[in-house]
């Protein structure tokens, strides 16, 4: 049956995080993954997350920690879209400095500044959801699905420790905290 559980999955990369992260909406994603059709997945959460009145219970991200290991706040570096004719231009990327070695890439302005991004991350042992429902079958289609989190997700940030996710049952229904 459902029960209140306690879910968590270890961080390897700071997560870039601007909005909740909720864990209703990962489940989405998950099941959407999996069937690849959105009536599926949209009847199919209900079947993993207590529901009342069209609000499921699973709480927004938080950010696990251990007393020798707190948030951390920092930056994720990215790199934005890059075109063929100007940013791989042959005199931008030949030895073209003196003594035919390579001129190192100025960060702090010109020709790559608008490619390079840089942004607010936090970096912790783990990131926790609070949810009542299945924790076995959602810990399955997480680990299947899920390998991270928050934005730029699939280019190295949030990244999470492979099969990961794990839950355990607890005595008291925390889904419904919101932290926005």
């Amino acid at each position: 049956g459902m029960t209140p559980f306690l879910l968590q999955a270890r961080l390897i990369t700071p997560c870039v995080y601007n909005r909740p992260i909720r864990l209703p909406g990962l489940l989405y994603h998950a099941l959407l993954s999996h069937y690849c059709d959105e009536d599926k997945a949209q009847s199919a959460l209900p079947t993993l997350l207590k529901e009342n009145d069209g609000v499921f219970h699973g709480s927004s991200l938080i950010f696990g920690i251990q007393p020798e290991a707190p948030v951390i706040a920092c930056f994720q570096p990215s790199l934005g879209i890059m075109r063929n004719e100007s940013d791989f231009n042959r005199s931008l990327i030949s030895p073209n400095g003196r003594g035919g070695k390579y001129v190192s890439v100025q960060l702090d302005g010109g020709a790559t500044k608008t490619r390079l991004g840089n942004n607010k991350a936090y970096h912790a042992p783990f990131v926790t959801f609070f949810g009542y429902g299945h924790s076995d079958k959602i810990t399955a289609l997480l680990n299947h699905y899920v390998s991270a989190v928050g934005i730029n997700a699939t280019r190295g940030a949030g990244t999470l420790a492979p099969n990961s996710w794990d839950a355990r049952e607890i005595s008291e229904d925390h889904s419904l905290i919101d932290i926005t």
